[in-house]
């Protein structure tokens, strides 16, 4: 048995036979004649035929997708098909064709590299993003012109796909002929492909370095919620890995079953379930799963991808639909969290070293006074529509929540000089730096909840960038380092009367899950597929033994040891 450990990206565990995608070259080959003149018109027709076949796969994943009612693939696909559009493309290929005299594969190489190369130099890791998404785009069209884009036939067992990359439509078509889990050796867990995994809740595990033994393989056990991948697994491993698998399955069908019952542990403790939400349609599948609410909005999806800030009147509208989606239960809206790795085209940022550290969360709202407050006056006109709630990003302290505070006083008073009605805003803080923890008491003092944002807290705690092919694994929040942090935030808002949310990908990781209700944590965020499977879950399990968990795991020495502990529980429960 051979261990690869690589970036955790989709959670899930699964258990199949081994395929190595093909990959192609972006070069063109090399023996092919440059076309003369006359040639110009039948390069150009193949590009054409290229493209629209291209197109086509795109067009038929986003339809798969919205099927599967996966908004956030849906979204990540909408902006392949619009690349295929964009009339800029087929002008710079048009160009090397003619001028250049270049073949279609060359003319294709040329266009792409042109359009990547200013992104690829950008500080903001969104627009590097799309540079991702542009050579996806190119390598799907050189390979439409190979003939390569011929589908494969489904798969007739349970299937394991490995590739150096995936691209979001050959990630969906692969999952379409039945693909299980994917694993690949580039790649990070924030990227589009990732991002659209998680959506299409299936299995994934990126930055997996020594691919290449993977060959030879005939068995493997992908965990996308640590990041490992076991090759050819001896019988005890696959036994245990296939009957997670089978407790999982079971586990989902029941929740289905039971969605109407309180999410209540076995000894009585109740919990709430929210959803996270922000891409469109979101808000309205938390609602038709019953979630407790909209326990984290993130607005800042409403700014990236454009060149002028969104109006007012636009957010406004916005928070006022996913206010009355939710009929009366609370929606949680965070106030837009750019910087870092989401940057606006709109907002000149100057290059930082580490921009995880840099202007990003509240910061960057304190450097944009006028955007910020724009976003405000929009969330208070929506107060009067539902139960709205503010929350703050990257707070580190006291005086940033009094400064936001009389931000929304300013607005308030403005818009009710202009006649609008403004309701209650009640304003939350996140936790997730080591900072914010060790001031949790005089955060509870001042704010009216706490969010506890553990990928960040992880992050910071750790000194791990979670999006490092290297490292990014050992960002693990079951670290009893972050676990400790977390106790804390939890006792202290509880002695001070406050609610506490989790709402980073620990509340939806269901090994964790009992040793955030031992820790005492009652209310969790996660994302809308897992609604149902973390509500079925809570009902499994018995508070007073969460608890002797829970105290277990603070004396462990690294997440490691901690999931280990929790894996030797008894099968029913992990």
């Amino acid at each position: 048995m051979t261990w690869l450990t690589g970036v955790a990206a989709s959670p899930g565990v699964a258990v199949g036979e081994v395929f190595v995608l093909p990959g192609g070259s972006l070069a063109p080959p090399s023996d092919e004649p440059r076309p003369n003149g006359t040639h110009a018109e039948e390069q150009l027709a193949r590009f054409d035929e290229a493209l629209a076949v291209s197109h086509s796969r795109v067009k038929q994943a986003r339809q798969w997708v919205d099927d599967a009612r996966a908004q956030q693939a849906a979204a990540i696909l909408d902006t392949h098909a619009l690349m295929h559009e964009d009339p800029t493309l087929r002008a710079e290929v048009e160009r090397a064709i003619r001028d250049e005299r270049l073949h279609a594969e060359e003319a294709v190489r040329a266009a792409i590299e042109a359009l990547r190369e200013p992104l690829l130099r950008a500080p903001e890791p969104y627009l590097r993003e799309r540079a991702a998404d542009i050579g996806y785009v190119g390598a799907q069209i050189l390979r439409g012109l190979r003939g390569e884009l011929t589908p494969l036939e489904p798969f007739e067992r349970a299937t394991i796909v490995f590739a150096s990359d995936f691209s979001p439509v050959e990630a969906v078509h692969l999952h379409e002929l039945g693909a299980i889990a994917l694993v690949a050796e580039h790649g990070s867990a924030t990227g589009h492909t990732a991002l659209l995994m998680r959506s299409l809740a299936v299995p994934a595990v990126v930055g997996v370095r020594g691919l290449r033994i993977c060959r030879d393989a005939r068995v493997a056990i992908v965990d996308g919620v640590i990041g490992r991948v076991a090759l050819d697994p001896d019988p005890q491993e696959l036994a245990e890995a296939r009957a997670r698998v089978e407790r999982t399955a079971a586990l989902s069908d029941d929740a289905r079953a039971h969605r109407d019952l309180p999410s209540e542990t076995l000894d009585g403790v109740r919990l709430t379930v929210h959803a996270n939400a922000g891409r469109p349609g979101e808000a309205e599948h938390a609602a038709e799963l019953g979630a407790a609410g909209i326990g984290l909005y993130r607005t800042e999806w409403l700014y990236l991808d454009r060149d002028e800030p969104p109006p007012e009147d636009e957010q406004a509208a916005l928070y006022v639909s996913v206010a009355e989606t939710m009929k009366g239960r609370p929606v949680v809206l965070r106030s837009f969290d750019l910087g870092g790795d989401k940057a606006a085209r709109f907002a000149s940022i100057e290059a930082e070293p580490n921009p995880a550290l840099g202007l990003r969360g509240l910061r960057f709202a304190f450097a944009h006074p006028r955007l910020f407050e724009a976003q405000l006056r929009a969330i208070l006109r929506a107060t009067s529509h539902g139960d709205v709630r503010l929350l703050l990003p990257m707070v580190t302290g006291v005086m940033d929540l009094r400064d936001v505070k009389a931000a929304l006083e300013r607005c308030r008073r403005a818009l009710e000089d202009e006649g609008e009605a403004v309701g209650d805003l009640p304003v939350g803080v996140m936790i997730e730096t080591p900072g914010a923890a060790l001031l949790a008491d005089s955060l509870a003092a001042e704010c009216d909840f706490l969010a506890l944002g553990t990928n960040d807290l992880a992050q910071y705690t750790l000194a791990v960038d979670r999006g490092s092919r290297l490292v990014g694994h050992e960002a693990d929040a079951l670290h009893p380092a972050v676990l400790r942090l977390l106790a804390q935030v939890v006792e202290v808002a509880g002695r001070a009367g406050r609610s506490v949310h989790v709402c980073g990908a620990l509340a939806a990781d269901v090994q964790a899950l009992p040793v955030l209700i031992g820790l005492g944590c009652r209310s969790l965020s996660v994302p809308v597929p897992e609604v149902l499977l973390v509500q079925e879950r809570i009902r499994r399990l018995d508070a007073k033994e969460c608890r002797e968990l829970a105290a277990s795991a603070l004396t462990r020495h690294n997440a490691a040891q901690v999931r280990q502990m929790l894996r030797g529980r008894r099968p029913e429960d992990t």
